[in-house]
């Protein structure tokens, strides 16, 4: 029997950014997975509730971050990140809060050659055994746990390591995901320049002792951030303050605007131990920005960026 074209697993070559497409069923889903595992990444249970709807691509997940014992950029094949109102919820992951965008394997896609006319109704209900099983993975088995296993726990095993120096990865960084060719010079330039002069990634401050630690904005108030030099002043030698790094390449391009709480950070998973992990003191994220990956060799996780209270000043509320 001729396969069904539209039913066909899409082809890199054969896709590009804002192109739509459609989740395939759970059904067809749970034949392409091992132990929950295709190639390594793990299809998690609050992915199920997309099952059977479109979306368009957003990104191609070619490179990411991993955090090993160190932080790598390393390849990943045949995968996407789709334009989706939703991060993780963390539902079946502890209610953690990092808030990672899905990565999306091609098999479990199929290509629209148009926008989709209507969605069906959430696949959940239809599929109550393959949630269940895809929880018991994700939680090792008990549910009373604190380690657990998601997407970002497994980079390392879905994912190969690249060295800076294979410069077909830029080719595919700008044919993929349109990266200007002047930013991967500039990129490249940078990296050679930091080996010459020794530079560090940290914006290391005085601090020698614990600042003040609180909890008194909530999501939905309007903060201004601090210029780089207030913020500098809370950051130990390492570039961090009570243990949360502040990325100045990133980040600083955001001192002195006004922007709002959107997320409140209070539980992460541990991504290299999968253990959950409470903080001391919360986080927050603000309007979801993220990392653009521009200065982490392109990386396209798109982390939300972190923020400490003492980084900010509340100017009022939205609600």
């Amino acid at each position: 029997m001729m396969q069904d074209p539209t039913n066909k697993t899409p082809h890199v070559d054969d896709l590009k950014i804002g192109d739509w497409v459609r989740i395939r069923k759970t059904g067809q889903i749970e034949k392409t997975l091992v132990d929950g595992r295709l190639d390594g990444l793990p299809f998690m249970p609050e992915m199920v509730d997309y099952c059977d709807h479109s979306f368009r691509i957003k990104r191609f997940a070619s490179k990411v971050c991993v955090n090993d014992e160190s932080i790598e950029i390393c390849s990943l094949e045949n995968c996407v990140i789709l334009q989706m109102e939703n991060r993780c919820d963390g539902s079946s992951h502890g209610n953690c809060d990092m808030g990672c965008d899905f990565i999306w394997k091609l098999d479990w896609l199929i290509k629209l050659d148009q926008p989709p006319v209507a969605d069906s109704e959430p696949t959940v209900a239809d599929a109550p055994e393959f949630l269940a099983q895809l929880v018991q993975i994700s939680t090792h088995g008990s549910e009373q746990s604190n380690r657990f296993c998601c997407q970002a726990t497994e980079l390392t095993h879905a994912t190969n390591r690249l060295s800076p120096l294979q410069f077909k990865q830029y080719v595919s960084d700008s044919k993929l995901n349109k990266v200007p060719k002047i930013a991967i010079v500039k990129f490249i330039a940078s990296v050679l320049l930091k080996k010459i002069t020794k530079q560090s990634d940290n914006l290391s401050g005085p601090c020698r002792v614990k600042t003040p630690g609180s909890k008194l904005l909530n999501i939905g108030d309007r903060v201004r951030v601090k210029s780089l030099e207030e913020i500098r002043s809370t950051l130990d030698e390492k570039g961090c303050n009570r243990g949360l790094w502040f990325d100045p390449k990133e980040m600083a391009a955001f001192c002195g605007q006004e922007l709002v709480v959107s997320r409140k950070i209070e539980r992460l998973i541990d991504e290299k131990t999968g253990e959950l992990r409470v903080l001391k003191t919360p986080s927050y994220v603000l309007s979801e920005t993220s990392c653009s990956g521009i200065f982490r060799r392109f990386c396209t996780r798109g982390m939300l960026h972190f923020w400490r209270e003492i980084w900010l000043t509340k100017t009022g509320s939205d609600s």
